[in-house]
């Protein structure tokens, strides 16, 4: 998708992402995991960059997948509003 632009913007709600000023289907079950993991994140916009690394996105993808409510989980989450890689949660 970002051979094509510089950024591709998610804006999060509970079980939605809005994708391009779209909304996509809350009742599609993959997509409303993948919007509740970020909202329990408190993650409400996540802008992929062009030049987005492979391992910045792997790490992103592991830190969301751990629930921000198990102990160990503060490590997982990043600190910073940025990564490098291409890839910021402001």
């Amino acid at each position: 998708m970002l051979a094509k632009r510089s950024q591709l913007s998610l804006g999060v709600s509970r079980r939605r992402l809005i994708v391009d000023g779209i909304a996509t289907d809350d009742a599609n079950p993959l997509v409303a995991d993948i919007a509740e993991r970020l909202y329990a994140h408190e993650l409400g916009i996540v802008a992929f960059r062009a030049g987005l690394e492979a391992r910045a996105l792997e790490e992103f993808i592991a830190a969301i997948a751990v629930s921000p409510h198990a102990p160990a989980s503060r490590s997982a989450r990043p600190d910073a509003p940025s990564w490098p890689g291409g890839m910021t949660s402001p």
